[in-house]
């Protein structure tokens, strides 16, 4: 009996003994991480985009004029700049046009084709820049999103399409520009006017008009009319120079935007011109503020000193935008 006695003191003693080992060893023991189990020191790596959203078609604004010509240019630009990895070729982007450009205007927009991205154009204004019974031409504002190993970059510019009217209808005939590009660094110091316009948070520019500014091609006085506008308006800017075609259209005359004495606006406040179009409205309190700051082209939809006596004036091209300018 006391044998029995002793093997159960001896049995207890060594459970005891592993207990207290396992107890004081516990905070050093290494599990293996269940399955699913995550480290609550690490972050998990943000999921690689692998597709851009796609751009919504664009479709004109009620009481835009020409409408068709607008539809068109909306169409022809998302067709060259809308594809998949792959797609982004000369030959891919003739055959997306198939029907509503010549064949060589592919051949121009090689800045928006890149074999190994996936891209799409969002449109984001086309403005008129030229109309006659057979010919017209629109600067249209737009969003070049691309989407390369990965990661998601994008450009705003503007474009200068041409269109022909043809028996069958209105065809695009060719793309004169796509908005330049970045200016090289360093770029030149700018003037006041040209830094406090690139801040400003009330003048909106596409980056092509950015380029513009920095590549110090647009005059101070444009920039200080901007700024005086910008202290009771925010405007959006389709263009300077870039993007604007180099004459006059259908003329030989230069374009006050080829010299960078010129600007147009397509919105204030937020709305597009083309739908405050209403006498005695901001837009055209705010044409009426423009006559006495010395500007000596002033497009609009209104001709506030009569036909061929000033510096206002209107035309079914410059019911979608003001135009701003200074002769040299």
């Amino acid at each position: 009996m006391a044998a029995v006695q002793t093997r159960s003191q001896s049995l207890l003693s060594a459970v005891a003994l592993l207990v207290l080992v396992a107890l004081t060893g516990c905070g050093q023991q290494v599990r293996p991480p269940s399955a699913g189990a995550t480290d609550p020191n690490t972050f998990p790596s943000p999921p690689v985009k692998v597709e851009l959203s796609p751009p919504a078609p664009y479709v004109p604004l009620v009481g835009e004029p020409v409408r068709e010509i607008k539809q068109l240019a909306g169409e022809v630009l998302q067709a060259i700049g809308t594809y998949k990895k792959g797609e982004g070729t000369v030959q891919g982007a003739t055959a997306r046009l198939a029907g509503r450009a010549v064949p060589a205007v592919a051949q121009s927009t090689e800045t928006l084709l890149l074999p190994e991205a996936a891209s799409a154009v969002d449109i984001i204004y086309p403005q008129l820049s030229g109309l006659t019974a057979t010919k017209a031409g629109i600067m249209a504002v737009f969003r070049h999103r691309i989407l390369e190993n990965g990661d998601e970059r994008s450009v705003t510019r503007a474009a200068d399409l041409r269109f022909e009217r043809t028996s069958a209808g209105w065809i695009v005939s060719a793309i004169d520009s796509l908005g330049g590009e970045p200016p090289p660094a360093p770029a030149r110091p700018l003037t006041h006017s040209a830094q406090a316009v690139l801040d400003s948070d009330r003048i909106n520019l596409p980056d092509s008009a950015r380029w513009d500014i920095e590549n110090g091609v647009v005059d101070d006085r444009v920039l200080e009319v901007l700024l005086r506008i910008g202290e009771q308006h925010t405007v959006d800017v389709t263009v300077f120079a870039s993007g604007h075609p180099r004459n006059v259209f259908a003329s030989e005359s230069v374009s006050n935007h080829t010299v960078g004495r010129a600007v147009d606006i397509w919105a204030v406040d937020g709305k597009e011109v083309v739908v405050q179009r209403e006498q005695g409205g901001p837009v055209y309190q705010l044409v009426q503020k423009l006559m006495t700051q010395g500007i000596t082209e002033l497009g609009s939809p209104w001709d506030l000193d009569g036909p061929g006596t000033g510096a206002s004036f209107t035309n079914t091209v410059h019911l979608d935008h003001l135009h701003l300018a200074f002769d040299g």
